[in-house]
């Protein structure tokens, strides 16, 4: 329990961490008002978390800056996450639970290292820029799957790859992807994939797979897919 304390929005960063013992424990993000955090950080850098932790929310949480997820599970619980710059989920295992949370992204959304999940659900997600899927470390897989919510990106949207034996999926859902730039997947090694499905697509730009020394992979949409 938290007393006492009057919070800064304005700069500086929350670090959420757990008690590191291997225990699927359960920590919920603390509601500090109409605005939350500055930064924050789920899963700790130094030290990072064990992936057995589980962090969640209990009520709409605004960041005034940026916000990274690096190991464990967070869950929502239906509650909408409002961030004003980046979303960087990484290292992993992470695994991220939407449910019917609308999840706003001010700036750009990464996922990406090591094996990590976005599961979106019936909510909106929405970035200011790019969304970006990339897999960089030995072994990894960095997996969006989207649901039944509508897919709002405000820039790019990339499959990349840079490891012999990494992965980097975007599994589309049945709600609608509308992208206001352009769609790569571009595994320079390694495997970069989209899976369409029953929704729409909508890109504004060039849809382009590329690759190197990768596989990368395109399944369209059971429905409308329309390029700009």
């Amino acid at each position: 329990t938290i007393t006492g304390l009057t919070q800064d929005i304005n700069s500086g960063s929350w670090n959420y961490v757990g008690d590191i013992d291997g225990n699927a424990d359960t920590y919920t993000i603390k509601d500090w008002g109409a605005t939350d955090y500055f930064n924050l950080i789920i899963g700790g850098t130094n030290p990072v978390t064990d992936s057995n932790e589980i962090y969640q929310m209990s009520s709409a949480i605004v960041n005034a800056g940026s916000m990274s997820f690096n190991k464990g599970v967070f869950n929502t619980q239906n509650n909408n996450l409002t961030i004003a710059t980046t979303l960087n989920q990484s290292t992993g295992p992470a695994t991220f639970n939407a449910g019917t949370s609308d999840v706003s992204v001010g700036t750009v959304f990464t996922l990406g290292s090591g094996t990590v999940t976005f599961n979106a659900g019936s909510g909106t997600l929405s970035t200011g820029g790019n969304l970006g899927i990339q897999s960089t470390a030995a072994s990894a897989l960095v997996t969006f799957n989207a649901s039944t919510g509508p897919i709002n990106v405000g820039g790019n949207l990339a499959m990349t790859s840079t490891n012999a034996t990494a992965t980097s999926i975007y599994n589309a859902g049945s709600g609608t992807l509308s992208i206001t730039g352009n769609v790569t997947v571009s595994p320079t090694t390694g495997t970069g994939t989209f899976n369409g499905s029953s929704g729409i697509v909508d890109i504004n730009g060039n849809f382009t797979v590329s690759q190197g020394a990768g596989v990368g992979t395109f399944v369209a949409p059971s429905t409308t897919m329309n390029l700009a």
